[in-house]
């Protein structure tokens, strides 16, 4: 863990929100410096997890990517059939504003979002 000073021990758990702190602080009785090296652990874990999730989302939306082409034919983001049989009307919105600003498949699928793709499981 970095080393603080008492005035940052004592100011940074504020910044960080004292009901996310709480939280720690919880973990390990109350004690602060402890609480901190356990959030600076967590900061740790999830900036690890961070490269694994985005090879993880690549590797989904080319996999779904694929199968939608297979179904509605390589320009699928401006086939109507694709965008009514979206789930629900927001989803509908996004790919029909997406095509319309971008001209190719790679483009729209780059600007999608992880939760288009998640919805395409559904």
């Amino acid at each position: 863990m970095p080393a603080f000073n008492d005035e940052e021990l004592n100011h940074l758990p504020r910044n960080i929100s004292a009901p996310r702190f709480g939280t720690y602080l919880n973990a390990r009785d109350g004690d602060t410096h402890r609480a901190l090296e356990l959030y600076f652990w967590n900061a740790q874990i999830s900036s690890a997890m961070l490269f694994p999730l985005q090879i993880c989302e690549v590797f989904m939306r080319n996999g779904i990517a694929e199968a939608i082409e297979s179904a509605y034919g390589d320009r699928w983001p401006w086939q109507a059939s694709f965008s009514r049989s979206l789930p629900n009307p927001y989803l509908r919105q996004e790919i029909i504003n997406l095509s319309e600003n971008f001209s190719t498949v790679g483009a729209i699928i780059a600007e999608l979002k992880f939760a288009f793709w998640i919805s395409m499981l559904k």
